[in-house]
């Protein structure tokens, strides 16, 4: 007989084969069916990558659209949602595929009238997201463009956060436009016939016959017009180390100054004296009567005369070049400048008398101060200077290229005052301050009681303050005239 033992382990044997070979083969079915489903969320993941890839495309393109059409509707002063939707139809949009809305339905802006809002919302269709049963993407852009009016500024106050344009008595006029890059404050008469802008606040208000009023962070910005120096700038001469002070007080003198460091003039009426440069002192006595006359130097004039103080009552004739100060101290002495460019380093100051000059630019590193009565008449401009600058307050001392430091501790740059009392005043050119130039408040100030001054030209700096009555500033300058000045802010 057969050992039982022995059938039952080949029939165990022989059904442990079977079960492995079937195995096997569910095995490999299962691999075919996991393959399967990989390869599709492979193709799904490609499908997604470059759905995505074509779906930003084209977003940004719609975001550029959106951009272009904001713009172009915000230029418009007459139809700026008619010009902006239609700016997007020609780039093959539909009517239901975006939205204009003005003033914007959202945002910062939404209290402008002239302001753009473009939004795009579309179904972007899909390639291989489609075998996913998606077949489109949605979407969104938006953009808002806002804008300003420029307008002709006479009057510019240029630093922010201050009362950078101030104005008190009156009445005074501004033919033309007045910005202030922070608050506009009106205390008395001020007539503006241009735009009035203050990018802060108004306290008190212009009366304005032009271009409005406008206030706050969607007013035209007040901007420095950042006129360049005068090119190129004189070398002041070289001078000595003094010596004595020399009076010229004789006829033979009188005739012909000596060529001495120091010089003390007192001569007598109906004679010239003729000092040519370079002098460390030039000072006119109170007794002098005769008439001044300063000579030029080099092109341009570096004619150098450190100090001049004139107390005398004869006529002074002042040339262009290099002066550290200017100092008359009497009311009767009148000063004339003669064409060309003058370096003031630190300071001019005077206060009665004439002042008068044509063809002159003048920069002053301290103060320009001219108060008091007499008659100023001064216009621009040197060769050399651009943008018809009359005063360029430069705000540092020393100027550059001059070789004189300052005496003493070092002092603030002052300003350019130039005030009138029963006078009258014309003044033909722009008179400038930097912002980047520190100044005292105000850093220009101008008018006078019982004055008539007459401003042709720009005033620009800081902090401005006009006063007193008969003021009246015509801004002679081209800018945009109202153009729009339209620019992406959302």
């Amino acid at each position: 007989m057969r050992n039982w033992c022995g059938i039952w382990r080949e029939k165990v044997a022989a059904a442990t084969a079977r079960m492995s070979i079937a195995w096997k083969r569910r095995e490999r079915g299962q691999i075919m069916i996991l393959f399967a489903f990989s390869l599709i969320a492979m193709i799904g993941f490609v499908g997604l990558v470059v759905d995505l890839g074509l779906l930003m495309t084209a977003r940004r393109s719609y975001q550029k659209i959106a951009d272009t059409c904001a713009v172009v509707g915000a230029q418009s002063t007459l139809g700026p949602k008619l010009r902006a939707e239609s700016c997007v139809t020609t780039n093959d949009m539909a009517v239901s595929d975006f939205t204009v809305n003005v003033p914007p339905s959202s945002g910062p802006f939404q209290t402008f009238a002239g302001d753009v809002e473009v939004k795009i919302n579309r179904n972007y269709p899909t390639f291989f997201m489609r075998a996913l049963g998606i077949q489109t993407m949605p979407i969104g852009v938006r953009a808002v463009a806002h804008s300003v009016t420029e307008w002709d500024y006479g009057l510019m106050g240029l630093k922010p956060g201050v009362e950078a344009v101030k104005s008190a008595g009156g009445p005074s006029t501004i033919n033309g436009g007045a910005c202030s890059a922070g608050d506009f404050k009106v205390a008395g008469n001020l007539n503006i016939t241009g735009a009035a802008v203050a990018n802060g606040s108004f306290n008190g208000a212009p009366s304005v016959t032009g271009g409005g009023t406008y206030s706050g962070a969607g007013s035209d910005p007040c901007e420095d017009p950042t006129y360049p120096l005068a090119s190129p700038l004189p070398i002041p001469l070289a001078l000595g180390a003094g010596g004595p002070i020399v009076n010229v007080n004789t006829p033979a003198l009188c005739s012909a100054v000596p060529p001495a460091l120091r010089i003390r003039i007192t001569c007598p009426s109906g004679t010239t004296v003729t000092v040519t440069p370079p002098r460390l002192l030039v000072d006119i006595q109170g007794p002098n009567e005769a008439t001044v006359d300063f000579m030029e130097a080099g092109n341009p004039s570096n004619a150098t005369y450190q100090t001049v103080i004139a107390q005398g009552s004869g006529p002074v004739r002042l040339a262009p070049g290099w002066y550290d100060e200017i100092k008359v101290l009497t009311n009767n002495t009148n000063v004339e400048m003669k064409p060309g460019l003058y370096m003031i380093n630190s300071a001019y100051e005077q206060g009665d008398g004439n002042l008068t000059g044509s063809g002159v630019s003048i920069i002053v590193g301290y103060e320009f101060r001219k108060t008091g009565g007499g008659t100023v008449t001064l216009s621009c401009c040197a060769p050399q200077m651009q943008n018809n600058v009359l005063i360029y307050h430069l705000g540092v001392v020393p100027l550059p290229g001059s070789s004189w430091p300052l005496a003493g501790p070092p002092v603030p740059p002052n300003a350019i005052t130039i005030m009138g009392n029963n006078s009258t005043i014309t003044l033909t050119g722009n008179i400038y301050s930097p912002l980047s130039a520190p100044c005292d408040d105000p850093c220009v100030q101008v008018g006078g009681n019982s004055t008539t001054m007459n401003i042709n030209g720009q005033v620009a700096a800081s902090t401005v303050e006009v006063n007193g009555t008969g003021f009246t500033l015509t801004f002679t300058g081209s800018l945009n005239n109202g153009a729009r000045n339209p620019r992406l802010v959302e």
